[in-house]
């Protein structure tokens, strides 16, 4: 995951709903040269660290399933991804419950460093 920052240039990972004094606070970071990875991301990163059946599993990750993990690990409720998708909640409910399970996560911010592997991953 590490490798993944680095090699794509990223300066810093915040939550989507930080409030705004910890984004300023997060970009001041970043612009005196630092990389800022909010609190429940780095969480995300450890769990996923001490897990390898991410990268064992990328490849039984469906093209929906691939763009609901992003739009998860983007803040949005399933509610919001079913719109942008244009499929019902139900659906989204079934894709996440899919892609924990192939991912071995527990939970949803669990599956944030798998978002960012497939959004730079080669397709």
């Amino acid at each position: 995951m590490i490798k993944v920052l680095l090699s794509y240039k990223l300066q810093g990972i915040i939550a989507t709903d930080t409030d705004t004094q910890l984004f300023f606070k997060a970009l001041s970071v970043i612009h005196a040269g630092q990389i800022w990875i909010d609190n429940s991301k780095l969480k995300a990163l450890l769990g996923y660290a001490e897990s390898a059946s991410f990268s064992q599993n990328l490849d039984k990750i469906s093209p929906k399933e691939k763009e609901v993990v992003i739009l998860v690990s983007q803040g949005f409720k399933n509610r919001e991804i079913a719109h942008k998708l244009h499929i019902s909640e139900q659906t989204v409910k079934v894709h996440i419950s899919n892609i924990l399970r192939k991912a071995q996560a527990s939970n949803r911010s669990q599956l944030v460093p798998l978002a960012m592997q497939l959004r730079f991953s080669p397709s």
